[in-house]
């Protein structure tokens, strides 16, 4: 059996519905296909975006945790 869509009401300004308006006739969607196309858009662009700070912050504990080893060494080779 397939899910059912949640269903949520969000008041934008008017401004920003406009917005959203032209966009969706832009792109041939409707206003709440745009919206979705959106959010997954933006959804996968953040997980993304976290997944490369994670590895990217990884790397630097490693370098950092060397560095220490080094260190480390460094102070018992001086102090015999």
């Amino acid at each position: 059996m397939r899910e059912k869509a949640a269903q949520f009401h969000v008041r934008f300004p008017a401004e920003l519905k406009r917005w959203l308006d032209e966009q969706a006739a832009r792109n041939g969607r409707s206003v709440n296909a745009e919206l979705v196309w959106m959010i997954e858009f933006m959804r996968d662009g953040y997980q993304k975006e976290i997944a490369t700070r994670d590895s990217e912050l990884a790397e630097i504990k490693k370098i950092a945790l060397e560095a220490l080893e080094r260190a480390k060494d460094a102070q018992g080779k001086t102090e015999k």
